[in-house]
C-alpha cells in the first residue's frame, strides 16, 4: 500500500522489516522533506518529515531478504510493493474510519 504526503516527528528509515511469526512486513519511505511546525503564536515547535511510504508483505519466497539486499535494489522494491494499488488518500483514510465508526453504532 502506498502512502503519500505521510508525517511523522523523526527521520523515518529508509527500508524497515518487521518480522512477524507468519509474515515479514516491509515498509519503505522516498522523497523525505523536513519542514517545520508553529506554535499557536508563529514560533517554531519541532522538525517534522513529510514523505512517501510502501508498506506490503515480502513474498514468501523471497523471505530471505535483508534491509542491505532491498535497499540496494531500492526502485524494484518500490514499484513492487506500490503495484496495482491507488495512492491512498486522506479521503479515503477517513472514509474507512467513518464507516469503522458507523458499523460500530449499529448504522
Amino acid at each position: 500500500m502506498i502512502y503519500r504526503n505521510a508525517e511523522a516527528g523523526q527521520t523515518p528509515e529508509r527500508v524497515a522489516l518487521e518480522r512477524l511469526p507468519d509474515k515479514t512486513i516491509v515498509r519503505m519511505t522516498d522523497n523525505v522533506t523536513p519542514f517545520e511546525t508553529e506554535t499557536q503564536d508563529g514560533q517554531l515547535s519541532q522538525t517534522m518529515y513529510r514523505f512517501d511510504e510502501v508498506v506490503f508483505d515480502l513474498p514468501k519466497d523471497r523471505s530471505g531478504e535483508t534491509v542491505t539486499s532491498i535497499t540496494a535494489d531500492f526502485d524494484a522494491w518500490w514499484e513492487f510493493g506500490s503495484a496495482d494499488e491507488e495512492p491512498v488518500t486522506l479521503e479515503t483514510r477517513i472514509a474507512a474510519l467513518e464507516d469503522m465508526f458507523l458499523s460500530t453504532l449499529g448504522m
